[in-house]
């Protein structure tokens, strides 16, 4: 009775913890990320007590625990739950029994990878972007292309250029734009990440002083990026502005 009582003591725990991330979605679902907040901690507080085996609730609650304190622009916290979730994820892609979610998984793992680059840059912990990059390099050769992808490489060029490793930046900006070449993604929301990532390489041009393609990079960003969401309208104001600086050093 000593074994089966466990278990049935772990079944009872983890469906606690189901319970919480549920009420937590729900709350994330109104916006009301501090009592989301409340719900997912309560859950995390049972994994850390609890050997959960249930990869697939982990990986959410980890993920809603990320999304939580990202709204409430705890960048530290943030990543901490989105590194958790990562790993989490990965090893649900091993498991057969979990194939069939397969796409969902790498879905959420890119959204993962692309959230903690943006953590890096606010946390100004860029060189933990950078130790990721065999890990996304291995997905890249093995999944299929996808503009999220692009936008992680995207991610880790903008944290390599604050390392002040210009070269590594500008080779993340490639991959990201060659990703971008695939015609399974030329429609659908890649012009706005292809349009920030020719950014980037604008300004590493003008971090090493070379203002003539700085400024070719930047007039084809700004040509190319949508102007249908206030972001991309902020977005396209801003590289106007740069343009209009850049090509009065260039002379042009």
């Amino acid at each position: 009775t000593g074994i089966g009582g466990y278990y049935c003591w772990v079944h009872g725990e983890e469906k606690r913890a189901g319970n919480y991330a549920t009420k937590g979605y729900q709350y994330i679902e109104k916006k009301q990320f501090d009592l989301a907040q409340e719900e997912f901690a309560l859950a995390v507080n049972i994994i850390n007590t609890t050997s959960l085996k249930n990869r697939n609730l982990l990986a959410n609650i980890y993920l809603g625990s990320a999304w939580c304190y990202r709204e409430k622009n705890d960048w530290f916290k943030s990543n901490e739950f989105y590194e958790l979730a990562c790993l989490e994820l990965q090893r649900l892609l091993l498991i057969p029994e979990y194939q069939r979610n397969r796409n969902k998984y790498i879905k959420n793992l890119y959204s993962c990878f692309a959230w903690m680059m943006h953590g890096y840059v606010e946390t100004k912990q860029y060189s933990e972007a950078i130790k990721w990059f065999p890990i996304i390099e291995k997905l890249r050769n093995n999944e299929k292309a996808d503009p999220e992808l692009a936008r992680i490489y995207m991610g880790m060029a903008k944290n390599a250029q604050k390392l002040k490793d210009l070269p590594f930046s500008d080779n993340c900006c490639n991959i990201g734009l060659h990703i971008g070449s695939s015609q399974e993604i030329i429609s659908g929301h890649y012009p706005e990440v292809r349009s920030k990532i020719l950014w980037i390489k604008a300004d590493n041009c003008y971090l090493q002083k070379q203002l003539i393609q700085a400024v070719e990079l930047c007039s084809e960003a700004l040509k190319i990026c949508p102007g249908n969401q206030r972001e991309n309208d902020d977005f396209r104001a801003f590289l106007n502005e740069k343009l209009i600086v850049w090509k009065q050093e260039a002379g042009k």
